[in-house]
């Protein structure tokens, strides 16, 4: 199927509003329907779903999603606020401040830019209302902080981008932490211009300063220790090494529970139905659409769609930040009309390999990605995070999309420092990887010689005896960097040499068709030809030519 019918029928389906769940599913299937030699059938589909479903990492988001509700519930934001809120209240833009710091706090709690909103906002919006701020101003800030909710590590964001890039959410939630800091002191300078710009009522912030003094700084601190304490927890527990970002998902569940159960008595053991059961509603949302991204991701790397494409923009320019703005430009586009995590299932199958050959880390290009999708998040006529304010407060969409363009331009300057300085997002995670002395793999002697001398005692194939053209696919589990694919490369080398042109052997590196089980099951069905994982070799039997078979198993 061409290229450019496949992504036309994808943008006719999503502009027709169907469920995007649906829309992958019929384009994984589609190739195989319109092309019956195209081999990976209604059933891989299905295969691939299931297999999709089947990850570990993934486990995480219900359970960050869950651990989010709870401490929304529990009133987890109002502890964080009044504590910063103590220290900067009476600064010019105190208030506002601190508001943006609590975002930047409970996005390392829920991992979610609507939940930020929503129990930061609902909390905060009323308290600056009555201080005597601009309710449009006191809600454009809570609704582009909340955009932090996705940058700021644990982000259910990067745990799906993690999932289809084949790369470490470890490493993605470390890389996250200082763009997302410097996002949050961008929105505070603009908080300070406003402020001193349009004044403040001095009276009423010095009551409220005087207030959260009243008591003094020790019992605050052991009113909000709890809850200062949970994204240390969360993020300690895996940046030490102790748990895995899923089994710190879980850790921070119980870790709520217990808060707000057994501290802050904000929670009852009866009001747990009800959080179980709408996290288990939210969750539903989004499963079947990582169910069916999975296969579709799968498709376009049967199709060869991602190396086309990267090859494509190689063509038109090969300056890594030309093209990284190209790239900025539809990622924002697509943000504003596609919620967050279609967009990530989207848009890493093919972005990814044209990041990679101009030489990005796909680390950081998961935070360029979850910065601009950030963006979509508070831009109509999709952006979910205007949604839930203006539920909140009333205000109509359009008015609070036009009053929160002055942050997001401080986002967007930040989001061009992120692009154009991979230190800001790689910088942390080099300090702390313990893969900092880390060389590429080396290959003996003999793999690094010219295929052509081991190839030159093995016959020939005739091409009569090959019926046509074909492509064989071959799936691995291990990088592009070791010894199992150089010896792979110089296979497809040699069949090719010897079949006189008519075989050509395609590579998928690192996973990308799916670990040792599923490129197993793949090569049984005959989806995949060849899988090639650490100590395992699948070649799939062809039929039609079982001397063929025979011959070019002797080159492996």
């Amino acid at each position: 199927m061409g290229i450019g019918i496949f992504f036309l029928v994808l943008f006719v389906l999503i502009i027709a509003a169907l469920p995007i769940g649906g829309v992958f599913s019929f384009l994984s299937m589609l190739p195989h329907l319109a092309n019956q030699a195209f081999s990976f059938g209604v059933s891989d589909v299905a295969r691939a779903m299931f297999s999709g479903l089947n990850s570990f990492t993934l486990l995480a988001v219900p359970m960050f999603m869950v651990s989010g509700m709870i401490m929304a519930r529990g009133g987890i934001s109002k502890k964080l606020f009044n504590f910063f809120g103590y220290f900067i209240g009476n600064k010019t833009a105190g208030f506002p401040c601190a508001v943006v710091v609590t975002c930047m706090f409970y996005a390392a709690i829920s991992g979610s830019s609507p939940a930020t909103v929503s129990a930061v906002g609902s909390m905060t919006i009323p308290f600056l209302v009555a201080k005597g701020y601009d309710k449009i101003f006191a809600t454009s800030i809570v609704t582009v902080a909340g955009g932090l909710g996705v940058i700021i590590p644990p982000s259910i964001s990067y745990i799906v981008y993690a999932s289809i890039a084949n790369c470490s959410p470890s490493k993605l939630f470390i890389a996250g932490i200082i763009p997302g800091i410097l996002i949050g002191v961008a929105l505070m300078v603009y908080c300070y211009i406003y402020c001193k710009k349009h004044g403040e009522d001095k009276q009423k912030l010095q009551e409220s300063y005087a207030k959260l003094h009243k008591d003094g700084l020790w019992k605050l601190f052991k009113d909000s220790f709890f809850a200062l304490m949970t994204p240390v927890i969360i993020l300690g527990t895996i940046y030490t090494g102790i748990c895995s970002p899923t089994e710190a998902a879980v850790i921070s569940v119980f870790y709520g529970l217990f808060v707000c159960i057994c501290v802050y008595r904000t929670l009852s053991i009866k009001d747990l139905g009800h959080v179980f059961m709408e996290g288990a509603k939210t969750y539903v949302n989004i499963l079947f659409v990582i169910a069916a991204a999975a296969a579709f991701a799968k498709v376009l790397t049967l199709l060869r769609y991602p190396q086309t494409i990267s090859q494509g923009v190689l063509a038109l320019s090969d300056n890594k930040y030309a093209v990284l703005l190209i790239m900025n430009l539809v990622m924002l586009v697509c943000g504003m009309f596609i919620d967050n995590i279609p967009n990530i299932m989207i848009l890493t199958p093919i972005m990814v390999p044209v990041a990679t050959a101009l030489g990005v880390d796909p680390i950081h290009f998961g935070i360029i990605m979850t910065c601009n999708l950030a963006i979509g998040m508070v831009t109509p006529p999709m952006g979910i995070n205007l949604f839930v304010a203006s539920g909140m407060t009333k205000i109509p969409m359009l008015r609070l999309a036009r009053s929160v363009v002055p942050f997001l331009v401080t986002f967007l300057i930040s989001l061009g420092l992120i692009t154009a300085v991979p230190g800001i997002s790689m910088g942390l995670v080099s300090a702390l990887s313990k893969d900092t002395a880390k060389v590429a793999a080396t290959t003996t002697p003999a793999l690094d010689a010219d295929a052509d001398f081991y190839g030159k005692n093995i016959k020939a194939l005739d091409p009569a005896s090959i019926p046509a053209e074909y492509h064989w696919r071959a799936a691995m589990t291990v990088a592009d960097s070791s010894i199992n694919y150089k010896m792979v490369s110089e296979f497809a080398y040699l069949i090719h040499q010897k079949s006189g042109g008519k075989i050509t052997v395609d590579i998928y590196p690192s996973g990308q068709l799916g670990n040792t089980t599923e490129f197993t099951e793949a090569v049984v069905s005959g989806s995949i030809d060849i899988g090639t994982g650490m100590t395992t070799d699948l070649v799939d039997f062809i039929p039609n030519m079982p001397s063929l078979t025979c011959q070019t198993y002797l080159m492996m």
